[in-house]
Parts: C-alpha cells; sequence; structure tokens
C-alpha cells in the first residue's frame, strides 16, 4: 500500500514554518500532509483550540478532550505521520501523536528532529528518523513507499 496522507505533527510554535513547508511538499508531490492546526475546520474544534490557546487560566477538560480526541481520529484517518521534534519544544502533544502512531497504532511513523533522534524512544517507535526536512523529502522521492507524483 502507498502512503498517501500523512498527519503533521509539530508544536505549535512551529505551526507557521510547518505551514510554509506543507504547502510546499503538497505542490510539489500529491502527498496529503494533515496539519492539525489548520485542516480540522469544524467551528466546535475551531473554538476549543482558541479557548485554549487564549484562556490559560480556565483551560477545562472539556476542551483538551475536544483537541486530543480531534488529534487521534485524524492520525487514525491518515496513513501514518511525519512529526517535528526537538529538545526544549513546549510540547507534550507531539510526542504522544509519536506514541499513539508509532506503538498502538503501528503506522508509518516519520520523526523530523536534529537533536532528539538518537533517543531510545524515538529510535523504538519511529519508523524512520530524518536530521533534516530535506532528507524526508529525498526519502519521499527515493523510497517507493509514497504515492507521488
Amino acid at each position: 500500500m502507498k502512503i498517501k496522507s500523512l498527519y503533521l505533527a509539530h508544536p505549535w510554535n512551529m505551526h507557521e514554518e510547518v505551514r510554509q513547508w506543507e504547502r510546499y511538499i503538497e505542490r510539489i508531490y500529491s502527498i496529503n500532509l494533515d496539519n492539525p492546526f489548520f485542516d480540522h475546520k469544524q467551528p466546535e474544534i475551531l473554538e476549543a483550540e482558541e479557548k485554549w490557546i487564549k484562556q490559560r487560566k480556565t483551560r477545562t477538560e472539556q476542551l483538551a478532550k475536544i483537541i486530543v480526541e480531534k488529534d487521534l481520529r485524524a492520525i487514525e484517518k491518515n496513513d501514518g505521520i511525519v512529526a517535528f521534534l526537538e529538545y526544549g519544544m513546549k510540547s507534550l502533544g507531539t510526542p504522544m501523536e509519536i506514541f499513539y502512531s508509532g506503538r498502538i497504532l503501528q503506522k508509518p511513523t516519520y520523526v523530523i528532529s536534529k537533536e532528539v533522534g538518537g533517543h531510545p524512544w524515538i529510535k523504538n517507535l519511529a519508523t524512520k528518523v530524518f536530521k533534516t526536512k530535506q532528507a524526508f523529502e529525498d526519502y519521499l522521492i527515493n523510497s517507493n513507499k509514497f504515492d507521488i507524483k
């Protein structure tokens, strides 16, 4: 089975950089990158995410559940994930998404990381680790696992 879509796991503080890269990849190759910060347009999810970002003091379990369940369902519907991961990231979501995809669902799990790719958890959970976005792109072209142009 060829991979046609990947969930795009990354922390909020990288969302603009990752969004530009996502648009580039989708324009050049016929692979869909499902970005949790931009591609889930249901009003209740957008509202929950906006409240979560803006209202640190009033974050509720209900808001958390909406966001997490939306991400889990998105990971399930895609063929795998590609995740950006570095030391010092202010995100627990990305490592959780890697765990869910790699261990629980046993889907293709690709990690782009300059620093933590050698960590035992990442080596165990990731299908493949790349130090750069370009290395991942080279893999897209050469691996014969992806349905690309």
